[in-house]
């Protein structure tokens, strides 16, 4: 099996508001995608999801 790098930080609490886990910044279709997205759109949403979680006044947690 082949290792898939993510942005879990297994604090998984979907908040309704801001439409994104409070704790690695994914939609709840991005995390239910994630090991059917190729690795170019797991990249470019893992460069994404610090400035989301910013954004929204959350801490950046490491995974």
């Amino acid at each position: 099996m082949t290792h898939i790098e993510t942005p879990c930080v297994r604090i998984c609490r979907q908040d309704k508001d801001l439409g994104f886990c409070t704790g690695c910044g994914r939609t709840i279709e991005e995390v239910f995608e994630w090991h059917d997205l190729d690795a170019g759109r797991r990249k470019t949403l893992m460069e994404e999801l610090p400035m989301r979680l910013q954004t929204a006044g959350l801490p950046r947690k490491e995974p």
